[in-house]
């Protein structure tokens, strides 16, 4: 259900382009790979330590970032959750989806916030994520964010076997996903089995 301790990563040739490649590494807390600078590891991210009862997941501190993906955690008691993100863009999330998780420190379950967001509008670059919770802090994550260049990119093709992955001996197949503008897992085409 939620794979722990995974490492892997692979170069996806000719994407974006013919004369191009990208580089895709595998991210725990989203279960997925996420496109990263073809050299570098992420930014350097302590937790913040709150007061409050509740944590910034997703993203992690120190992650890498790309195309579509929800901004989640959980905290137990507020009015109000936003992300706030380089200080200025703020996105209103939902909040009080179940979380089992949650029983035992907050005494019930409707504990979940969430927001969807593409991280091409960010551009390239380190750039910190806060959850704020009636204003105050609840967790912060600097993350290296990694675009295709646009908001948007359309018409894209592109994938790759990743061997080895998610155990020796094994392979993943990887295949880009507009909706998600980022690569995806996919069933192993016969010949690669």
């Amino acid at each position: 259900e939620f794979a722990r301790g995974l490492v892997g990563e692979t170069l996806v040739d000719a994407f974006p382009s013919a004369s191009e490649s990208s580089r895709l590494v595998w991210q725990q807390p989203q279960q997925n790979f996420r496109l990263v600078p073809l050299e570098g590891s992420p930014p350097a991210s302590p937790r913040s330590p709150s007061d409050l009862a509740g944590l910034l997941e997703n993203p992690s501190p120190g992650s890498w970032q790309s195309g579509v993906s929800v901004l989640s955690g959980w905290v137990c008691e507020a009015e109000e959750v936003v992300i706030e993100i380089n200080d200025t863009f703020i996105l209103e999330t939902s909040y009080g989806t179940e979380r089992l998780d949650t029983e035992g420190v907050c005494g019930d379950t409707d504990n979940g916030f969430g927001v969807l967001f593409n991280w091409n509008r960010l551009g390239d670059g380190v750039h910190t994520v806060r959850a704020l919770v009636d204003g105050e802090e609840v967790g912060r994550a600097v993350v290296q964010v990694t675009t295709l260049g646009e908001e948007v990119a359309l018409g894209l093709e592109g994938e790759a076997v990743i061997p080895d992955f998610p155990l020796a001996g094994e392979a993943v197949r990887v295949v880009w996903q507009e909706a998600q503008q980022n690569f995806v897992l996919a069933p192993l085409e016969p010949d690669h089995e």
